[in-house]
């Protein structure tokens, strides 16, 4: 009998101990789970503040913030940790972007398939691809063959068409459909209010056209409502130099979409929300200050019934490659689709640029 009981309170002891794990288990499970975006979307405000604000490169102040749970959030930690371990200039190996780049495009895809998670991540993935862009951008150095007084243009892949290649080949081909396209029913009327840093923002008036003027030109000045009065243009589709001042000639220079409006419906925002398309008709990485008379030309930038070729291009031959080159990024973060025509024409452009 004593052994009985023995017996019996072993078993027990098992069987309370198993119980235990499991309950264990399940709560791991349970953190792990709930954990995943919110690991992710507090990154955005652990991550060292002013890397890519305000150009500073502080990565050592990077490896403390790091709080991630998912694998996203771990893949991102552990490329910045890596980071913070470089001398202080706070340059990437060419590695450590690419896995940034791949954790990037992880966010970006499952942004780009929930407005829910797009909005929760947005800051997070604006403050990597700052990141991104200034170390692809240190490393293209050296890489293109300009003359001395040729303008410098840089894109998002830091002038390694390679990789703007990768991502067109990633890209869906499909039959563009532009039927039923509105701009102002289906994108914007005017363009969204935007904040200025520096400004007071009890006055401000600024809209996105101001932020793209105030990013893109030279010795902006604002007025008392944080909207730029003036400024100096290095066109990157003609290579003219203009001279903007707000006002009746206002329209010198104007505000294009890389990836017009009018393309990216035929090609897979008819689907989205009115909400995301208006973010993507708002958002810089899809805009860039141009020469108006040139983007009036441009229009639609698209031949719809173009048989090869349908991408129109800048007249500012050392601008086709990054202009090119920043479409592909456009499109690979919005999820757009490309015809089969405008795959084959980007991808002889950057193959062309690579070879020089």
């Amino acid at each position: 009998m004593v052994a009985s009981n023995g017996s019996k309170g072993g078993l027990k002891g098992l069987a309370a101990t198993v119980g235990t794990l499991f309950v264990v288990v399940c709560c791991v499970i349970v953190f792990v789970v709930s954990g995943m975006w919110s690991g992710v979307s507090d990154l955005a405000n652990r991550i060292a503040p002013g890397y890519g604000g305000n150009g500073t490169t502080d990565v050592n102040a990077v490896p403390d913030a790091m709080r991630g749970t998912d694998a996203t959030g771990r893949s991102l930690r552990s490329v910045l940790d890596e980071l913070a371990s470089t001398p202080t200039t706070g340059s990437m190996t060419p590695q450590q972007t690419e896995s940034l780049r791949q954790a990037l495009d992880k966010l970006d895809s499952q942004a780009a398939g929930d407005p829910a998670e797009a909005t929760k991540t947005e800051s997070l993935r604006q403050r990597l691809r700052s990141i991104l862009n200034q170390q692809q951008a240190k490393q293209s150095v050296g890489k293109a063959d300009t003359t001395d007084d040729a303008p410098e243009y840089t894109d998002v892949y830091g002038g390694d068409w390679s990789l703007a290649i990768a991502d067109l080949d990633s890209l869906k081909i499909m039959k563009a459909k532009p039927q039923g396209y509105d701009r102002d029913k289906r994108f914007l009327s005017s363009w969204g209010d935007a904040e200025i840093e520096g400004c007071d923002a009890k006055q401000n008036k600024a809209t996105t056209r101001d932020l793209i003027l105030r990013r893109d030109l030279k010795d902006t000045k604002l007025d008392k409502y944080c909207r730029v009065v003036s400024g100096t243009l290095d066109d990157p589709y003609t290579g003219r130099t203009i001279d903007f001042t707000r006002g009746k000639h206002s329209a010198d220079v104007q505000i294009d979409h890389r990836v017009s409006l009018v393309e990216a419906w035929a090609l897979g925002a008819d689907e989205w929300t009115d909400e995301q398309r208006n973010r993507f008709a708002n958002d810089p990485a899809e805009l860039v200050a141009s020469d108006g008379p040139a983007n009036m030309e441009k229009s639609g930038g698209f031949d719809f019934d173009a048989k090869s070729d349908p991408v129109w291009l800048p007249s500012n031959k050392a601008y086709v490659c990054p202009y090119l080159a920043s479409r592909v990024s456009v499109k690979k973060t919005y999820g757009l689709g490309v015809t089969k025509e405008e795959k084959a024409q980007t991808e002889r452009k950057l193959q062309s640029c690579i070879a020089g």
